[in-house]
């Protein structure tokens, strides 16, 4: 997760100049620090299924 944010954060119209957690993030308004947890979980459990599909 870190990677991705600090990608996503270089580029964000909203980042801090500092580097910082920005007002969006702040305000919990940040759709990828919001979501992306819940994807990257939801991506590694259809992966540990079917890993445990192929044995």
């Amino acid at each position: 997760m870190g990677r991705v944010r600090q990608r996503l954060c270089l580029t964000c119209k909203n980042s801090s100049v500092d580097g910082e957690k920005c007002w969006v993030r702040d305000c919990l308004d940040c759709a990828p620090d919001r979501y992306l947890p819940l994807v990257l979980e939801a991506i590694e459990k259809v992966q540990s299924a079917l890993a445990a599909s192929k044995n």
